[in-house]
């Protein structure tokens, strides 16, 4: 069946693809270029299975497309793969890099099988995703305009100093600051202008996300993941959002090595030397776990806040929660105490609180398995 399989490589840009394609039986590749809309996709379809003799089966690199030209093709008869672009071999000696080169190089890899596909989400988890997501870039917007803010007045030698910034009391001083010259009020206004407008849109869309969150298929998972320590409502969505598909996860150093919270290792020659974290895969969900483990270094007392999100929950689940709780705390303090530096232990807290995270929503896959072979 393999050698009736026609390969197709695919380098995707804005306005044209570059297509590579390799017929059964034959090393040399057919080039061509496609076009990207709609009607380009569909005689790029139609000329693959004029060439083909059998199956076809085709690939790019994920980018700025996403998952839409995947979706495109899948429905007209091409099964085609979203490549993970960070796990793409590379050959050292390989210094010419254009569009032909790159596309025959997908093409040769996908038949040799040598390719790592990133998980397709449906459309509908897609858009949920890109909710978290803006969320995220508004986010830095805020910060953005904050920096902009407070350099400038320093700038101008106006530094706030009766207690923290960016309280109550800050913002009310911002807004009684009159500057002498015109030309810097009008650029102070527009910042905090700026500012104000972020911050409308940051409360909007968290208001959004904790809405989505009260439905299913979301609610139950976050409210299992609320159970932890360190993760609320903006957390556990996120991280239920970006890890669709949970049984793609067989087990916790699966999800651990895709959250690239796994040591980095080189040995050679019995010689076994480990690093720290990989940093590949989704660096969200790493970012958010990483700032999750930091609730873990303070003492085993459980907040009102967290007995309310543990409230109503089975019984399995308060309990695999508080085993991280005391686990985690245990396990950075122990790492501290052998003079490992803060921020390592925090790293060896957040692969281990993946594994809990694993266990959480595993099990819900599970339940959620059997509730439907029973119906």
């Amino acid at each position: 069946m393999n050698n009736l399989t026609t390969y197709v490589g695919l380098d995707v840009h804005k306005s044209f693809i570059s297509v590579a394609v390799f017929l059964p039986g034959q090393k040399k590749a057919i080039d061509f270029k496609a076009g990207t809309e709609g009607k380009a996709i569909r005689k790029l379809s139609s000329k693959l299975h004029d060439l083909a003799k059998g199956k076809v089966e085709a690939c790019y690199e994920a980018g700025c497309f996403g998952f839409g030209l995947k979706r495109q093709l899948d429905k007209l008869g091409i099964s085609c793969k979203v490549i993970a672009p960070s796990m793409i071999p590379i050959m050292p000696g390989d210094r010419v890099k254009t569009d032909k080169r790159d596309a025959r190089k997908l093409g040769r890899l996908l038949k040799a099988r040598q390719l790592t596909e990133v998980s397709p989400p449906s459309q509908e988890q897609e858009a949920v995703r890109s909710v978290c997501r803006a969320r995220e870039q508004i986010q830095k917007d805020v910060i953005s305009w904050k920096h902009r803010i407070s350099k400038f007045l320093l700038f101008r030698g106006l530094v706030y100093r009766d207690g923290k910034e960016w309280t109550n009391a800050h913002q009310q001083w911002l807004r009684r600051i009159q500057l002498s010259e015109p030309a810097d009020q009008i650029v102070f206004d527009m910042y905090l202008r700026g500012l104000t407008e972020s911050l409308c849109m940051y409360d909007e869309m968290v208001a959004n996300i904790e809405e989505l969150a009260e439905i299913e298929p979301y609610f139950t998972a976050v409210s299992y993941l609320r159970c932890l320590r360190g993760i609320d409502t903006i957390t556990a969505f996120s991280i239920v959002t970006e890890l669709f598909a949970f049984f793609r996860f067989e087990n916790p150093r699966a999800l651990m090595a895709y959250l690239g919270v796994t040591p980095a290792e080189h040995s050679t020659s019995g010689d076994p030397k480990r690093f720290g974290m990989t940093k590949v895969g989704n660096k969200r969900i790493r970012r958010l776990l990483i700032q999750a483990s930091w609730h873990q270094t303070k003492p085993l007392r459980s907040s009102a806040r967290l007995r309310n999100r543990r409230s109503g929950q089975p019984g399995w689940v308060i309990a695999i929660a508080k085993k991280a709780e005391s686990r985690l705390h245990r396990r950075y303090w122990a790492l501290v105490k052998k003079n490992k530096r803060s921020v390592k232990a925090i790293g060896a807290v957040a692969r281990e609180m993946a594994g809990f995270i694993w266990a959480l929503l595993y099990q819900l896959e599970l339940d959620r398995l059997e509730d439907r072979k029973a119906a």
